[in-house]
């Protein structure tokens, strides 16, 4: 196997405009790009020489950042990028795990290049359907009556676990089909399904939550209020 040498000759001055293109705005570099740079700067500093490996990584990052200069990253774009960042961590879904860190480490402050934000909103059909769902209002409130679907079922907590079949088997045993309950809450927390948002009711007779999708409950027509959205 051929093998290219630790260190090549390389164009000092393009790469020390490369190398002040990239840092000029750390706010922008993930934690691994930082350390990457802070690594390479310190030995172009001493040996004005990089290995080929490096060479080729920071014509990747240069090629990233060059294009940011007219890009605009507002506080709209922001929220986006903190709210699909929340569903992956809280999913425990591996994909995106540098740019979710980078986000959630700073939700405010943090600035995605305009490349990754394409990558991890804008060409994400995943984010795109979960935005979609943030937006559309629930079909319920707080103290609406509510049966659940037949055929479908609750959940004890909305949690991913090992545990899930279980928790579903107490809910379902708690929270019959044909009994009603109450709407005690409607919460934030959405899937990237249609009717995915989680509503916390209390059934009839129990001391006991269940939580429930939207699109597995109903509203229990001989309790419907005349104040509820049709």
């Amino acid at each position: 196997m051929k093998s290219w040498p630790k260190e090549v000759q390389v164009d000092t001055r393009n790469i020390q405009k490369k190398i002040k293109h990239v840092v000029k705005d750390k706010s922008v570099l993930t934690g691994w790009e930082r350390g990457f740079m802070e690594s390479i700067c310190e030995q172009f500093s001493k040996k004005k020489n990089l290995s080929l490996k490096q060479i080729k990584t920071l014509d990747k990052i240069y090629e990233e950042h060059k294009e940011d200069d007219l890009w605009v990253y507002d506080d709209e774009k922001r929220k986006k990028a903190v709210l699909v960042a929340k569903y992956y961590q809280a999913n425990h879904l591996a994909y995106y795990s540098t740019i979710v860190k980078f986000v959630l480490d700073d939700p405010e402050g943090h600035k995605l290049t305009a490349k990754k934000y394409s990558s991890f909103i804008e060409n994400n059909k995943y984010a795109d359907k979960l935005l979609k769902n943030l937006e559309t209002p629930c079909k319920y409130r707080k103290n609406d009556y509510v049966l659940m679907r037949r055929g479908r079922a609750a959940f004890v907590e909305y949690k991913l676990s090992r545990a899930w079949s279980k928790r579903r088997k107490q809910a379902t045993n708690i929270w019959q089909s044909d009994t009603p309950g109450i709407v005690v809450e409607v919460s934030d927390a959405v899937g990237t399904s249609n009717g995915s948002r989680i509503i916390k009711i209390l059934p009839f007779g129990e001391d006991r939550l269940v939580c429930a999708y939207e699109k597995d409950i109903k509203i229990a027509r001989a309790f419907k209020t005349k104040t509820h959205r049709n």
